[in-house]
């Protein structure tokens, strides 16, 4: 293990951190009623999939979004030491580092093999839907391998956010791909990263839409996105770290320049602007029942269900929970 890695976590710092996230409070409160110890949360595989779960849980088109910000809000803070527990353990190093150039791995949503024809460098201000999901109309996504199981493809597996739609089933097709040493890498450890994104390659974030169809349910004036074309100027990719993921997601960053608001990447991982590959391999097939794939006991749907705080339509029974909430296998 690296020790120059270890030092980098600052444990209070980070557990602080994610208690100003959505995702990172779900992750907190999910951990600890797993009844599983801090050490063991702590092994990458079974950490990957704790996120996976909050990812599910928190995701802002959920119909009880409200009540489980609400619930989380005020239970979270009890577990803040648990989570310092958890980022004290040597076995999460990896969450807040820069992208590993030797593990990346690219998921096929329909066993395709990976084409640079798909990919092309971003050369126009972003369109109304590249404002609106933060990221360019042609992308591409690697993750990082960890063991047998990369983020990316634990969140396909789940179906966390857009990633539940036009997947085929497993096994998954994965390939490993080898990174140009050239490939210049933005690096995303925190809502402050996206936000400095935004503001040295700014566009204006107001995609058009209805209030209510917007990811951060407003229409504040002074919203900046990433002007994808700008970037390329100066960047072939952009990593979000684990880390990063858990601290940043839904969470907004206000300064004189304007405000911010990530969301929606689903995973850890590095959006890719142009081709910067050597080449790639084909790996194993990815088989979810192979990997260690956890499924945690707790569920902030029933939590909230138990403390009396779901809408009355929800309490009626107006609104299945079947339909609010996809229960585990």
């Amino acid at each position: 293990m690296n020790i120059a890695r270890l030092q980098r976590i600052d444990p209070e710092e980070k557990a602080a951190a994610m208690m100003r996230s959505p995702l990172g409070r779900a992750v907190a409160t999910i951990a600890a009623g797993s009844r599983m110890s801090a050490r063991e949360l702590a092994v990458p595989e079974t950490s990957i999939w704790l996120c996976v779960e909050a990812s599910d849980d928190i995701e802002v088109w959920n119909a009880v979004r409200d009540e489980i910000r609400t619930f989380l809000e005020r239970e979270a803070p009890k577990h803040e030491g648990f989570l310092h527990e958890i980022l004290a353990q040597p076995s999460v190093s990896w969450w807040f580092e820069p992208m590993d150039r030797e593990r990346q791995v690219w998921v096929s949503r329909d066993g395709s093999p990976p084409s640079a024809d798909s990919l092309v460098a971003p050369s126009e201000p972003p369109t109304r839907w590249e404002r609106y999901a933060l990221k360019p109309t042609r992308w591409l996504f690697t993750s990082t391998q960890i063991g047998d199981i990369s983020p990316m493809a634990a969140a396909i597996d789940f179906g966390v956010g857009d990633l539940r739609m036009g997947n085929k089933k497993p096994p998954y097709a994965v390939w490993r791909m080898n990174v140009d040493e050239s490939a210049r890498i933005f690096e995303i450890h925190s809502p402050s990263d996206w936000h400095r994104l935004c503001i040295e390659y700014p566009a204006e974030g107001n995609s058009g839409r209805h209030a209510g169809n917007e990811p951060d349910f407003s229409r504040d004036a002074g919203k900046l996105v990433p002007d994808w074309s700008k970037v390329a100027h100066d960047w072939d990719a952009v990593h979000l770290s684990f880390g990063g993921y858990l601290t940043s997601e839904q969470v907004r960053v206000e300064s004189e320049h304007g405000w911010t608001y990530h969301w929606a990447w689903d995973h850890e991982g590095t959006l890719w602007l142009r081709w910067m590959f050597d080449g790639y391999e084909r790996l194993e097939d990815y088989q979810p029942e192979r990997s260690g794939r956890h499924h945690f006991d707790y569920s902030l749907f029933f939590a909230v269900m138990d403390s009396g705080e779901l809408s009355d339509a929800v309490s009626r029974g107006s609104l299945s929970p079947l339909t609010l909430y996809r229960r585990r296998d």
